[in-house]
């Protein structure tokens, strides 16, 4: 995963910076914020931030680099994001993409109630937008707390 920096100069021509990972541990893009996690494999990639706390909602955004042949030999683009969303609690990542994965991300004794919330409200996890789910993560929070 590389960050490239693309600047103009005081001239006005443009120009680009490939940062060291090493040099970073969070950033924020367009108001988002997002964070350094190193894997099981210990490889580290940058995770957007959609709430934290006890349960943490983290996205981790993928995207296809290819070259673009029919624009020429130094063309390229890239593919739509992949989201990959995870649920981060005690050090342990957990994945999900729908409603019965994200569920068993907490335990047991409150996913009746996070299920009748999803479904009062009329939230499809698959499509949730960051605003839901930071209220979902709320709520799952707020839940947890209470029943310690």
């Amino acid at each position: 995963q590389l960050i490239v920096l693309d600047f103009n100069d005081r001239s006005g021509a443009p120009g680009s910076i490939v940062l060291r990972n090493e040099w970073l541990d969070f950033l924020i893009i367009d108001g988002y914020l997002f964070k350094k996690f190193s894997d099981e494999n210990g490889l580290e990639r940058f995770g957007q931030i959609i709430y934290e706390g006890e349960y943490s909602c983290i996205y981790f955004l993928e995207k296809e680099y290819s070259p673009d042949l029919q624009k020429g030999e130094k063309s390229f683009r890239f593919s739509d994001a992949k989201r990959q969303a995870q649920i981060l609690s005690q050090d342990q990542f957990n994945l999900f993409s729908g409603r019965r994965s994200f569920l068993k991300c907490f335990p047991q004794h409150i996913q009746q109630r996070i299920k009748t919330h999803l479904k009062e409200n009329r939230i499809r996890i698959r499509k949730v937008t960051n605003l839901q789910m930071q209220s979902v993560m709320v709520l799952i929070n707020q839940l947890s707390n209470d029943e310690d």
